[in-house]
């Protein structure tokens, strides 16, 4: 059943799914003083069932020692309504459900008991709430129906321990840990539990000298963390831009490891930088700008300026330093899938053609013709070839690498169907190839 964007086949248990409907039945029959009582009872029952699964799938101590306590009182007793009070101011305390949750369910018990006692007005007429007051209501306990119970209590404790559980069951596939996250957690979860998981995972990625596990599962940690930081985009601005907030956000460490975690995280999410204070900018800045980290260079494009713009400007190091040019493949992989979304493809070969051309050692020549040339063999123009050609022919590193033959072999066999009738091989006597 659907009531608006309501549809009771998303409510976790079938028992109160039923319960659900029968109070949707009465509200748009007219009846709400019934399915106000109705809503109440429903409500109770759910979480009830919640804490028992708590307990018997999960062994969760503080849903055992809850559900003992108001157990007792249920049997015990002396007025049959104490259990109910002792359930939900139980559940306020220990924080079991959101401040939301538990103040909207607290709120209709207050209805409830309006609805189903005898409460006069001065003309002696029963309490009759309104269509506006029973819809919202209606509204709010389904937010509580439809999440499973392991939302209860400390639900980023149990989703950390949850997908570290799966590593290796998400290894390599970043769309299934997303779809995972998204199916299992994120759609249930209201603006004050995003920012909840925003904050926990901020402090496993860019904290994770407080924890060994952190350092352990940070790859795992960084995705979870994108993929939460992109679900809902009003809810990740609204908190990045409080600058309550931002104290939290620029507890970060700064050792070089970190320094390459927050430049990853911040060339895809540009818009943190500006999140970051003056000293936490400078340390970034001093890192990415070291010679020897010019390959992290290479994807911060954060400081005002756009993707492009910045890989087109990069200029190499001094001659002088050019052995210490060592181009990380995961830099470079990186670089290539955001070909799909934020760098253009055509700037991205004339960079590596730079790069490819500028090598001072045979092992650069080897490592940029994979990194660099192999990944673009399809997408090179016929002036790009010949510039390629040209820089082999003229540049002995290139030319006397033992394997450079296979290289070219490569090249030419890419290129030749794009080259003009009036290009002669024989000009350039360095680029050996395999004869056909």
């Amino acid at each position: 059943m659907v009531l608006f964007d309501l549809d009771s086949s998303k409510i976790f248990f079938k028992e109160v799914r039923d319960y659900f409907e029968e109070v949707v039945t009465s509200y748009t029959s007219g009846f709400y003083r019934s399915s106000i009582v109705l809503l109440y009872s429903t409500a109770i029952c759910d979480a009830m069932k919640k804490l028992k699964e708590m307990k018997e799938v999960f062994n969760d101590e503080k849903a055992i020692n809850l559900l003992s306590d108001v157990e007792n009182l249920r049997l015990h007793g002396k007025n049959y309504t104490d259990w109910e009070d002792n359930l939900i101011e139980k559940i306020k305390i220990q924080k079991i459900y959101d401040f939301d949750d538990i103040m909207n369910l607290s709120h209709l018990k207050e209805k409830r008991n309006l609805a189903a006692h005898p409460t006069l007005n001065n003309e002696y007429d029963l309490y009759r709430p309104t269509q506006e007051e029973t819809l919202f209501f209606i509204k709010s306990m389904y937010k509580i129906f439809v999440k499973p119970p392991f939302f209860c209590d400390d639900i980023i404790r149990k989703m950390d321990e949850d997908v570290t559980s799966r590593q290796n069951y998400f290894i390599g596939d970043y769309f299934k840990l997303k779809g995972y996250l998204e199916r299992t957690y994120l759609s249930y979860m209201n603006e004050h539990m995003i920012n909840k998981a925003i904050k926990a995972y901020w402090k496993f990625v860019f904290r994770s000298s407080i924890n060994t596990d952190c350092k352990n599962y940070w790859e795992l940690n960084r995705q979870v963390l994108g993929i939460i930081y992109e679900y809902n985009d009003s809810y990740t601005s609204s908190y990045f831009n409080n600058v309550s907030n931002y104290s939290y956000l620029n507890q970060i460490d700064t050792d070089s490891d970190t320094l390459i975690k927050m430049t990853y995280f911040i060339s895809r999410h540009p818009e943190i930088y500006q999140v970051l204070n003056d000293e936490n900018k400078d340390k970034l800045n001093t890192f990415i700008n070291e010679v020897n980290n010019f390959t992290y260079k290479l994807i911060a494009w954060f400081p005002n300026t756009t993707p492009d713009t910045h890989l087109s400007s990069i200029e190499l190091p001094h001659q002088d330093w050019v052995e210490q040019i060592n181009l990380n493949n995961n830099v470079m992989n990186y670089l290539y899938t955001q070909t799909e979304t934020r760098v253009s493809k055509d700037v991205l070969r004339k960079l590596c053609i730079k790069l490819y051309k500028n090598v001072n050692f045979y092992y650069e020549s080897e490592d940029r013709f994979y990194s660099c040339i192999e990944p673009f063999l399809n997408d090179f123009s016929a002036d790009e070839f010949i510039e390629i050609i040209e820089s082999i022919n003229s540049n002995h590193e290139h030319y006397e690498n033992w394997y450079q033959r296979s290289h070219n072999d490569k090249i030419y066999s890419a290129a030749k169907g794009k080259l003009p009738a009036s290009f002669n091989l024989g000009n350039y006597p360095h680029f050996s190839i395999t004869e056909s």
